[in-house]
């Protein structure tokens, strides 16, 4: 049996564009798999929401070592301006880098984004990390 981590990560992703169909989401998150070098325990799969005001794709994909999951929304508003994002997680037995999580979301035109690092690990819970990442082209 191997070491196992409990790691989750937890990212709200600023975008330029969401994925705008199901099939986009499930293919974004299949190329993720692949990315972090984990295997598909259940096949990627992904819905659009068309509610007025919460339109977007949520899919989720069971990894081996747990999942990875998002739900995206393209006509968000903040402050009165249109800000598409994307919350997504990724909870892990098997380590991984959020760094090419990052820029896997990247592909959405992601400008920056906030997260959170944590241990889930049974009586160990805790923050590991907190922060933002930007790409270099966002000029805050």
């Amino acid at each position: 049996m191997c070491a196992l981590n409990h790691i989750h990560l937890l990212v709200t992703a600023y975008v330029t564009q969401s994925p705008m169909s199901a099939s986009e989401g499930e293919d974004w998150l299949r190329e993720l798999v692949d990315i972090i070098d984990m295997q598909i325990l259940m096949d990627a799969q992904a819905i659009y929401c068309e509610d007025l005001g919460n339109e977007g794709v949520t899919g989720i994909v069971g990894l081996t070592t747990s999942h990875a999951s998002f739900h995206s929304w393209h006509d968000a508003y903040w402050e009165g301006e249109p800000e598409p994002f994307i919350s997504f997680d990724l909870y892990s037995c098997r380590a991984f880098s959020p760094e090419v999580v990052f820029e896997h979301l990247e592909r959405w035109g992601m400008t920056h984004c906030e997260y959170i690092l944590m241990n889930r690990a049974p009586h160990a819970m805790k923050i590991l990390e907190t922060g933002t990442h930007s790409t270099k082209f966002y000029v805050p």
